[in-house]
């Protein structure tokens, strides 16, 4: 049976095509959740403050045209995926400080604007 997966579980770069990395070390990267974990909590702490990635979604008003939803799943797991191996290189070689990387910061701001497109584009298709 296949989960179902959104259209924002697939923004995060760690719930995309880019947990398999170019080595394809997938089973690695499955079951080191340390680094998912972290990256996790800094998108929480940035939310409301500091980056303030939820402004990213509140304040969208574009959207992706979505005409298929399983496809548009895919698309944004595709653009998400394209910034993993950065994050996860920051996270695994600076758990400490990579939360002050300003590449991380920056792809994680294109990823959840990029989601925040998507599902504006999910909600029109819908409605």
């Amino acid at each position: 049976m296949d989960l179902p997966v959104t259209i924002s579980d697939t923004g995060n770069p760690f719930h995309s095509a880019g947990a398999v990395d170019q080595i394809g070390n997938f089973v690695e990267n499955l079951f080191n959740t340390n680094n998912h974990d972290l990256y996790e909590i800094y998108i929480s702490d940035q939310w409301d403050s500091g980056y303030d990635f939820g402004d990213y979604v509140s304040s969208n008003t574009q959207a992706i045209t979505v005409t298929d939803p399983e496809q548009a799943v895919k698309d944004n797991a595709d653009f998400s995926s394209q910034y993993f191996d950065y994050i996860w290189d920051e996270i695994e070689n600076n758990p400490d400080t990579f939360d002050s990387d300003i590449y991380v910061a920056y792809y994680t701001a294109q990823c959840v604007r990029n989601t925040a497109k998507c599902n504006h584009g999910l909600y029109d298709y819908i409605m």
